[in-house]
């Protein structure tokens, strides 16, 4: 018989075991910082006062980091938040400097979150400088948030005016014998149209217009006095016509930043400035290395808000894909986990999806509701939460949006692919054995399958239309001329009460203390990953964004859409994606 160890089933024997630990790591972390610290006020009364940072931002930044026992853990957005809150507060921080070398594939919303934390920078005192090789559409708004716009002498402004296409291929479909039948409900329910029509139904023509008017007035309002009607009608332009019309404030060569940032009101690229007036410029790994501060690990650990991702399309457990998924076997055991856990006292549910399985997203909104009775929880979303997104993000106290997040989408349709006519084109026979089902790849639906399919969407959408009326507490009426399939962007679906608050995390964040009634210093923010991270994900990071990546991407995303839509059957998906160009 094998001796179970005191301690494990012992509450208070865990504790006093901690608090040993925790006291002598906190002996050796003290007695350390007394031995280094001559060492660091010498290196203080030499060195510079103060210093600028070098912020070289990646593609895109993880909301939390996938779980993994080998493979180093990603740079996430929090790690970026918290390093930018701790320069804002940072005496001997004289300015900071943003770049990147691969192009930026964050979406809107996600690039209003970075943009907002570099104007709280700005606001605090500290200069924010942006040196670019280039900037399109995507960039510039970003850009606004800094003191100084540098563009490289050789670098361009690509800013043409946000436009959106629509692929549609019925006409491609029939070529090769390929018919799609989908049904739907709301006229604005869009996702099907591209296999079933050669054109733009007047609804979705109209929705997609206006969407289009109020993400160029955002787009308008974010740069704010930058704007100019040249940032759209000169493009593409070089770095002295972008300094002509006052898009930048600086066209230099990379070797003379340094002297701008000595002195950007007197700069002059034609004289040499003294080397010893030279900034010092440190990158953020330096940054963090270089901060004195005393490690002291508290005996009492604080109660935690945690922040869990639920991002990419929604889909069946167990189903099979690549790139960002949301899975009931994986996302619920989490949800499960932080209901357990006694110090977790809300929880933030960043959400960034056009949505994917109806039956799949009605498990993950039972589950939600489940942990809101033990603890208050806030959704937050980005770039899009739409359709199965926004199902989600119903179960929550709370919606916070940005005002360049897509929202809504509240419809659902159901359809498959008929190949019989590709079958017939290639040589193929297909015998049929039994009654065919909506499974089947080679029947058409019609007669009784049909009208069970409109009745289960029907019944589904009315389910949805619930889910809904609930939680924003919204008249069925009312609700039901905001839905039908119909999109928004933050500030409209607010309007419409979709939402209750527009911003970013830190709105959703302060939202969450709220409910907790727990002021910020006494919790500790962490993020709690279910992913896992493997060699095929960290080589598709490596890619990222690069030719391989991108069709990659455009691959993987249309082959899961497919096997969702002939093995999944029910689907409530937006389609929506958030790039200027909707393919």
């Amino acid at each position: 018989m094998i001796a179970k160890s005191p301690s494990k089933n012992n509450p208070r024997a865990r504790f006093m075991i901690r608090i040993l630990f925790v006291l002598v790591q906190n002996i050796l972390s003290l007695t350390l910082w007394v031995l280094a610290t001559p060492f660091y006020l010498i290196g203080k009364l030499k060195g510079p006062g103060q210093v600028w940072v070098e912020l070289n931002l990646e593609p895109d930044f993880p909301i939390s980091a996938p779980k993994s026992r080998w493979l180093p853990k990603p740079y996430t957005y929090l790690n970026l938040r918290s390093d930018l809150l701790e320069i804002k507060q940072a005496k001997r921080c004289k300015g900071v400097i943003v770049s990147w070398d691969q192009p930026l594939a964050m979406g809107p919303a996600k690039l209003a979150e970075i943009r907002r934390l570099l104007v709280e920078i700005r606001e605090a005192g500290i200069e924010v400088v942006f040196f670019c090789d280039q900037l399109d559409t995507r960039d510039y708004p970003l850009a606004t948030a800094a003191t100084h716009i540098v563009l490289n002498r050789a670098g361009r402004l690509y800013t043409f005016k946000p436009h959106m296409e629509l692929y549609f291929f019925k006409g491609l479909f029939e070529k090769f014998g390929l018919a799609a039948q989908f049904v739907h409900v709301g006229e604005f329910k869009t996702a099907g149209h591209r296999f079933i029509h050669q054109n733009a139904p007047r609804a979705q023509e109209l929705m997609m217009s206006e969407l289009l008017q109020r993400l160029n007035a955002e787009l308008e309002t974010t740069c704010g006095p930058r704007f100019s009607p040249a940032l759209h009608e000169l493009a593409p332009m070089d770095a002295r016509n972008a300094l002509k019309h006052g898009l930048v404030d600086a066209e230099i060569g990379e070797p003379l930043l340094p002297s701008f940032l000595a002195d950007s009101e007197n700069f002059d690229p034609k004289s040499e400035l003294d080397p010893k007036k030279l900034p010092l410029v440190m990158n953020m790994e330096g940054w963090r290395a270089s901060k004195f501060e005393m490690p002291w690990k508290p005996l009492l650990r604080k109660p935690l808000i945690a922040v869990i991702d639920l991002s990419g399309m929604i889909v069946s457990s167990g189903m099979s894909g690549a790139g960002a998924q949301i899975s009931p076997d994986k996302v619920i055991p989490a949800l499960k986990a932080l209901k357990r856990n006694r110090r977790v006292r809300a929880v933030i549910l960043h959400i960034n999806s056009p949505g994917g399985s109806a039956s799949a997203s009605e498990q993950l909104w039972q589950e939600i509701q489940d942990l809101r009775q033990e603890v208050p929880v806030v959704a937050w979303c980005t770039d899009v939460a739409a359709s199965g997104g926004y199902y989600l993000a119903c179960a929550a106290d709370q919606v916070v949006a940005a005002p360049e997040s897509i929202v809504g989408s509240i419809g659902v349709i159901m359809g498959k692919f008929n190949l019989s006519g590709t079958s017939d084109k290639l040589g193929i026979g297909v015998e049929t054995i039994g009654e065919p089902s909506l499974l089947s790849a080679v029947s058409e639906l019609d007669g009784q399958l049909l009208e069970n399919i409109q009745a289960d969407i029907r019944s589904f959408y009315a389910t949805f239309l619930d889910r809904v009326r609930l939680s924003r507490r919204i008249p069925r009426r009312k609700l039901h001329r905001y839905a039908r399939g119909r999109v928004y962007l933050g500030r409209d679906a607010q309007k419409r009460g979709l939402v209750d608050g527009l911003g970013g995390f830190e709105e959703a964040y302060r939202r969450a203390l709220e409910l907790t009634q727990l002021p910020e210093k006494a919790v500790a923010l962490t993020s709690y990953a279910y992913k896992e991270q493997d060699f095929r994900a960290l080589l598709r990071e490596n890619l990222l964004y690069s030719g391989q990546a991108q069709v990659l991407d455009k691959v993987e995303r249309h082959q899961l859409i497919f096997e969702m839509f002939q093995n999944e059957g029910m689907l409530a998906w937006s389609g929506i994606t958030t790039r200027s160009q909707v393919p």
